[in-house]
């Protein structure tokens, strides 16, 4: 298990080992990345699944940028 550097601890039950769980919303065509507590499994932050930046140099290479 990793460690946990920055100490941080889940605001409902104080553990502090968190993980990234892919899921797409209810009524979305779109998946996003949960980022949550391991043990309650409480919800702290979402991301986008895509990685926009990558695409973005990916295009601008295609085109010359």
């Amino acid at each position: 298990m990793p460690f946990n550097y920055s100490h941080t601890k889940c605001p409902k039950c104080g553990h502090t080992s968190f993980e990234l769980v892919e899921d797409a919303p209810s009524h979305s065509n779109f998946k996003m990345w949960y980022m949550r507590c391991s043990s309650c499994k409480t919800f702290l932050h979402a991301s986008s699944y895509i990685n926009i930046n990558s695409q973005i140099e990916e295009v601008k290479k295609k085109l010359g940028i």
